[in-house]
């Protein structure tokens, strides 16, 4: 199994450390090697900048990556304020999202 980590720790405005966590894993469909990235704050849920702000300075820009909820009986999350971001890859991507459509709309 091919897996690489980065343990990152970013301080933000309110200079509290939000920790992440980004590897490599074989998750995808035929044991493709996706991204996952895991962020967590000791002391409260990350915001919405931080979790935007690790996924674009820490995973390529060409990566489609998701939060997901699977069904209850196998949701599974240790850490109280951690969430976690997939790759999504090319045939799992709704075609909302998918470059090529969107350049083929005018505005």
């Amino acid at each position: 199994m091919t897996s690489i980590t980065r343990y990152i720790h970013q301080k933000m405005k309110d200079q509290l450390k939000v920790r992440t966590i980004v590897a490599q894993e074989p998750f995808g469909p035929g044991g493709q090697i996706g991204w996952h990235l895991s962020i967590s704050h000791p002391d409260r849920y990350p915001t919405y900048d931080e979790i935007k702000k690790a996924r674009y300075d820490l995973v390529p820009d060409t990566v489609t990556m998701a939060m997901l909820f699977p069904p209850s009986i196998q949701f599974m999350n240790i850490h109280p304020n951690c969430f976690h971001l997939f790759q999504l890859f090319e045939e799992q991507v709704p075609d909302l999202f998918r470059a090529e459509k969107r350049s083929s709309k005018k505005v």
